[in-house]
């Protein structure tokens, strides 16, 4: 718990609810960087996601931000795909002896 204290203080965080339950949540940097997006299962394929990362692409590029990036989980590349995000490198990290595999994925905000 300490841990995701500490990470979660340096985000900015949205969440999104339905019900008074969370529907999902975007964390992120004002350097640009999506660290976390997620949604419940029971509101998958609903648009809370793509709510949630207009909401949080929209404040990015208030503070002047141009560039964005993350590693997307294999399940999450298509989303940040669908975005505008291109693959830019595959990577792999290991949590507690489990391999993950990721992609490294970028995207350049146009000037509005």
């Amino acid at each position: 718990m300490p841990a995701w204290q500490t990470r979660l203080a340096s985000l900015e965080l949205f969440i999104a609810e339905e019900d008074q339950t969370i529907a999902g949540f975007i964390g992120f940097s004002l350097d640009g960087h999506i660290d976390l997006l997620f949604t419940a299962p029971g509101c998958a394929r609903q648009g809370v996601a793509s709510t949630l990362y207009a909401t949080a692409e929209q404040r990015l590029r208030a503070t002047g931000v141009r560039e964005l990036h993350t590693e997307a989980r294999l399940v999450a590349q298509a989303f940040f795909a669908g975005q505008g995000f291109s693959a830019e490198q595959a990577q792999t990290v290991v949590r507690d002896a489990v391999i993950l595999p990721r992609m490294l994925m970028g995207k350049t905000l146009e000037p509005l």
